[in-house]
C-alpha cells in the first residue's frame, strides 16, 4: 500500500493552541470528506453529582463503545487514577472499577504529559474492557462486573494502543488484537473464559534504534479482485512520527513472519518534528472504492488516502488457508 499523505492546515503560531486550536483545523480538514463534523460540546452528567470522592479529580482519558462510556480521572498532580463505567443507556450512576490500591501509577522514567495517562479501550462488542497505566499495570474488566482482573501476561509493557479485529469478538471473548507499547513493540493478544483463551505474544519490534511510540492502529480486512483476503495495518507513531503500513496475509503472527522472511524492510513515512509526549491520532475512513485517513500530529493536519491492493503472495496465501490448504 501507498499512503498519499498531503499537509492541509498547520497549527496556527501563538494564541489557543492545545486540541481547541486543533480541534478547528481538523473539523475543517475532514469535513470535505464527509469523516468527522465538530458541534459545540454537550454536558452530558456532571461528574460532582454522579461520581462520589472524585470532586478535586479531573478526567485524562476515557472510551466510549455502544452505551457503555469508561472515564479514568486523576488528581492535580496527575496521580491517584481512579476508573468509573456509566452505562448511558438510562443510568443515572456511574460505578467505579475496582482496581486494587497503587494501581495504575504515574509510569517510571520521568514520563510526563500524555506519556502519564492511563489508556482504556474497549472492543467492537463493548463487552471487554482494557485498562492500561503508563507503569506497565495493565487491568481487563467484563462489561458486566466491576471488579478488574490484572493482566500477568501483560505486566510491564505500557500499552498506548490496541486495533481489535471485529471477526473474532463477541461476548464471550476476544479473538484477536493488536496491540502497541510505548517503546515500538507490537503484540498479538487474546481473551477468553479459560486460560488456553488468553494469549500475550510479542510480534514485531519497528525500530530498534529509534523506538518509535505507537499512538494509534487500524486494522482491517480487505479484498483483492480474485477474492483473496489480506490484513491491512496502518498505525502512527511518535518521537520520531511516522505513519507505518503493513499487508499481507492473516493471521497477525503469519503477516509478520512472511514481512521479516521477505527482508524485513518496514514501510512509513516520517513527517516533520520528534515530539515523544506528543499525540499523534490516526482517523481513518473506508468507502465504497476510496479509503482516506487524517493524521493529526504535533506540528498539523495531515490527510491523504490509501492506495492498495491485495500482493499476488498474499492473496495466494489467503485462498490457500480459506480451502484448507
Amino acid at each position: 500500500p501507498a499512503p498519499d499523505i498531503s499537509r492541509r492546515h498547520a497549527r496556527p503560531s501563538g494564541g489557543g493552541g492545545g486540541m481547541s486550536g486543533a480541534g478547528g483545523e481538523f473539523s475543517d480538514v475532514m469535513a470535505g470528506h464527509n469523516i468527522l463534523a465538530i458541534s459545540r460540546p454537550v454536558e452530558v452528567w456532571r461528574a460532582t453529582s454522579r461520581m462520589r470522592g472524585i470532586h478535586s479529580q479531573r478526567i485524562v482519558s476515557m472510551c466510549v463503545r455502544r452505551q457503555l462510556i469508561y472515564i479514568c480521572t486523576a488528581d492535580h498532580n496527575g496521580r491517584d487514577h481512579k476508573v468509573f463505567c456509566w452505562n448511558a443507556n438510562g443510568s443515572s450512576k456511574a460505578e467505579e472499577i475496582e482496581l486494587g490500591r497503587d494501581a495504575l501509577g504515574a509510569g517510571a522514567g520521568g514520563a510526563s504529559g500524555s506519556e502519564q495517562r492511563p489508556n482504556i479501550f474497549l472492543d467492537p462488542t463493548g463487552q471487554h474492557c482494557f485498562i492500561c497505566g503508563a507503569d506497565g499495570d495493565n487491568f481487563y474488566v467484563s462489561m458486566r462486573s466491576t471488579r478488574a482482573r490484572r493482566l500477568t501476561a501483560w505486566q510491564g509493557v505500557h500499552v498506548t494502543a490496541v486495533a481489535f479485529d471485529p471477526d473474532t469478538c463477541s461476548e464471550s471473548g476476544v479473538g484477536s488484537m493488536l496491540i502497541g507499547s510505548a517503546s515500538g513493540s507490537l503484540y498479538e493478544g487474546s481473551w477468553g473464559p479459560n486460560a488456553r483463551d488468553i494469549r500475550f505474544e510479542n510480534l514485531h519490534v519497528l525500530d530498534q534504534a529509534a523506538t518509535p511510540r505507537v499512538t494509534e492502529i487500524h486494522l482491517e480486512r480487505i479484498v483483492g479482485d480474485g477474492g483473496g483476503v489480506a490484513l491491512f495495518i496502518l498505525l502512527s507513531t511518535a518521537g520520531p512520527t511516522r505513519l507505518y503500513h503493513f499487508i499481507g496475509p492473516g493471521p497477525l503472527p503469519e503477516l509478520f513472519k512472511a514481512h521479516r522472511s521477505g527482508g524485513g524492510l518496514t514501510a512509513y513515512t516520517e513527517l516533520p518534528g520528534s515530539l515523544p509526549g506528543s499525540a499523534e491520532r490516526v482517523i481513518y475512513r473506508a468507502g465504497e472504492g476510496t479509503r482516506q485517513f487524517a493524521m493529526l500530529t504535533a506540528h498539523g493536519i495531515y490527510n491523504g488516502s490509501v492506495l492498495h491492493s491485495v500482493p499476488a503472495a498474499a492473496a495466494a496465501a489467503a485462498a490457500q488457508g480459506q480451502h484448507g490448504g
